[in-house]
Parts: C-alpha cells; structure tokens; sequence
C-alpha cells in the first residue's frame, strides 16, 4: 500500500448524485431541503465536537456544521463523544438491543468487533461506487476494506502510525535511538526523581497490543501469522517480553510504569513525566499543545533490534460506518464521504491527521504547514508498513488485556514468558482458529 504525493481532482459520483466537498450538494442548490428541516440522524464517535482540548474535535466540527449547514436533505447529524472503551460497551449493548446509531465511529483494531456485535451494516454498495470514482485520490481501495465476509462496513477518514515520541531537551534535537538496546540504556540513564527515560506500560486494556505491535515487529514477530492464527509465543514474541522484563530489570521502569496503559503514557508525554513513549501519530497535536512541554516533544520511527534499523510500521485508521439500526443509509453515506473530501483531508491535516487523500498534500495550506516535513517523515514511516491492511479479530481487545497480564506477570513475578505465551496462544487459537 504505497502512497505517492500526486495531485488528483476528481468529482464524486455516487448513485446519480454529485456530492460536492463536505457533502454540500447532491441535489441542486435550489431543490436542496432548509437546513434543520429534514431527518435527525446520530454519530456517535470519539471526537468531541463541544471540547476544543484535541485538535480533532475542532477539525471534526467544521465538517459537521457545514454539512448540517448544506446536505440536500436538510438533515441534521446529532453528535455524541464517548471514550474509546465507552464506544466498545455502547455498540455492543446497542447492536443487542436494535438501536445503534446511524453512524459509528469504528478503529480499525476494533471494527470485526463491532461487526460481530451487530453493530453496523454493510455498506458495500455506496462504498465500492465510491471508490471507484476517487480510488486513484484514496490511498485504500476496495479489496483493502473488504472484511471476512466479503462485505465494507466502513471507509477510513484518517490513518495513523505508531512512532517514538521523545522529548529533545533530553535525548537531543534530532536525535535518533539506534536500536531497542540503545532506547533501553539511554531510558534508564535518565530516569528517577518519579520520571521515566520510556515507558511501554503493560497495562491490562485492550489497546495493549497497539503500543507492543511495533516492538514485535521490531524482533520479526506479530500478533497473527498469515493465516490470522495467534503467533504470541514465536521466538520474536518472546523477545519482546524480554526487552519489557529487561526495561524493568535496569530501572528504566518500575512497577508503577508496568501497569500504565497507553493512555497513561499520553498523559505523561504531556505532562514532562515520560520522555519517550509509544504513541500514535494522531496524537501528536494534542501532546504538542502541551503548554509546558509541547515545543520540546519531537517523533522517529521505533527503532529496530538490530543496531542502525526500525521497526517496520504499524499502521492503523479511525473509520465510519452506518450503524445497523440506521433507516437512511444514502444520508449517513453521505456525511460519511464528507469527512472523506480534500477539504476535510486538509481540516484532519491541521489536526495532525494523516490524510486518507493524497491530494491533500497539494494543498497551498498544507504545504505552508508548520507540521509538513514532521507529517512528510510519518508517511516515509507509514511506507515501511505492511503491504496488505489488517484488520484484528473481534476478539482482538480481550486477547490484548490477557496477554497483557502474561507479560505483567513475567516481569514483575519471574514467571515463564514462554509458558505463558504458549498457554495463551494455545488458548486463542483453540478457540477461535481450530
């Protein structure tokens, strides 16, 4: 999945309509409903369009505005934020229960378990006709989205990488670790006084496995082999627990550190009381709006095992698709594609989103952007991914928190990472791929 920067004007033509930028007119001007007059739909999503706290939320409600402002059905979207475990509970019980919303915000990681809830709805038809017309603008295609079944049930409106975030007034301007021994023996030089060189925390939750993907892949393991089997207990895998046992063993983290989760390793990048962590490209904005810390926070690629390599990247999205219970599909459609556009690329791109269209980098703004050579290094990282996309398992969130705890107990109890990784494989895999 290679992204070229090339610049790319394309009309968007869906089931007869033309969907100006933003959703702004599949109708003519003058048949077009009044603003407020049509049906009220809900999004429920992570962005918090009332907050100004992450640049998201902001880049998020221009859209929602000015597609209230202008779809041709005089519709209105009612937005409501949850946290990203809230979201979890909320389109499970909903999906139960018949009453999802009509469109949801779904994280890649998460997507094949809110499917399985029943949570959303394929939306196959709308997308491919989408794609088709912007697949050569739209760095993912149609057989890239596809899930088990053969179905779309959503279309990414940002993508992201995992990267090293490092604060430069400790490790230097510039400066890149040259391997995972050399992050663990700079962190630990560094770390005391209840500040922290790195963290990688091992917190139970299901995003564990997010902020350890990299390091796995850093030591040529992942989470799933090719065929989807769980692959925890591969020699790399067990590397892995080791370089976490080893951060621990020379001080870099105490016990207090272990049991951070990824969230706690954002707050304390924010903060000033973690120097380097693990975290996602999309919150950059946020952990540069630090008013204390914010200009001294720099990102590289998570460097490899071997001395002078990376990590190859991990790349995950935030996606939308139509909740199941959603009795107009062709508006939540449209707003979905709104967030899609150029326009709305560019809005993202302020947020420090990596853009899902490569026009968006053709943008005057963009290109005048504070963040340009900062996000031009993300996408050569993003490069360095996988070819083919992948989307976890449903039961993906459960497996995180449970190995989470094989290695917890690995680091702080002695115990057999081997035994352990082998017990939970084993336990996976028996269920769900046998």
């Amino acid at each position: 999945m290679k992204k070229s920067i090339m610049k790319k004007a394309l009309a968007l033509l869906l089931t007869g309509l033309l969907v100006m930028p933003l959703g702004a007119g599949a109708a003519m001007a003058s048949d077009a409903a009044e603003p407020g007059s049509g049906p009220v739909l809900k999004c429920w999503t992570i962005l918090n369009i009332e907050s100004d706290a992450d640049p998201r939320n902001v880049a998020f409600r221009k859209i929602v505005e000015n597609w209230n402002a202008t779809n041709p059905w005089g519709a209105t979207m009612e937005v409501t934020a949850f946290s990203g475990p809230e979201l979890h509970a909320q389109v499970a019980q909903a999906g139960a229960a018949g009453n999802t919303a009509d469109v949801i915000c779904a994280f890649s990681m998460n997507l094949q378990q809110y499917i399985a809830a029943g949570g959303l709805q394929p939306m196959t038809g709308y997308a491919e006709s989408w794609l088709e017309e912007n697949g050569d603008d739209y760095i993912f295609n149609a057989d890239m989205l596809r899930q088990l079944d053969g179905e779309i049930y959503s279309l990414p409106w940002e993508t992201r990488t995992m990267t090293l975030y490092y604060r430069t007034d400790i490790y230097g301007e510039d400066y890149q670790f040259t391997s995972l021994e050399d992050l663990a023996q700079k962190a630990s030089e560094v770390t005391g006084e209840g500040k922290y060189g790195f963290v990688l925390g091992c917190g139970q939750d299901g995003d564990f496995l997010q902020q350890l993907q990299p390091i796995l892949y850093a030591n040529g393991a992942s989470t799933y082999d090719k065929e989807g089997n769980v692959a925890l207990n591969s020699e790399g895998g067990i590397a892995t627990i080791e370089w976490l046992k080893e951060l621990y063993d020379i001080g870099a983290m105490d016990s207090a550190a272990v049991n951070m989760n990824i969230e706690d390793s954002f707050n304390g990048l924010r903060a000033g009381t973690i120097y380097a962590a693990i975290v996602g490209t999309h919150r950059y904005g946020a952990v540069t709006n630090s008013e204390d810390f914010g200009d001294k926070i720099s990102t590289c690629a998570i460097p490899g095992a071997e001395e002078g390599s990376i990590a190859p990247a991990y790349n995950t999205c935030q996606t939308l698709g139509i909740g199941s219970s959603c009795k107009n599909p062709e508006i939540a459609f449209d707003f979905i594609t709104s967030n899609l556009t150029t326009e709305a690329g560019g809005y993202y791109y302020e947020a420090a989103c990596m853009p899902v269209r490569k026009s968006v980098y053709d943008l005057p703004e963009v290109k005048a952007s504070s963040n340009y050579d900062v996000m031009s290094k993300w996408a050569e990282i993003w490069e360095t991914g996988t070819e083919t996309f992948f989307f976890e398992p449903e039961y993906h969130a459960d497996l995180a928190n449970n190995f989470a705890g094989v290695v917890q107990a690995s680091i702080l109890n002695g115990e057999d990472p081997q035994a352990g990784a082998d017990k939970i494989t084993e336990q996976y895999n028996s269920k769900y791929n046998s």
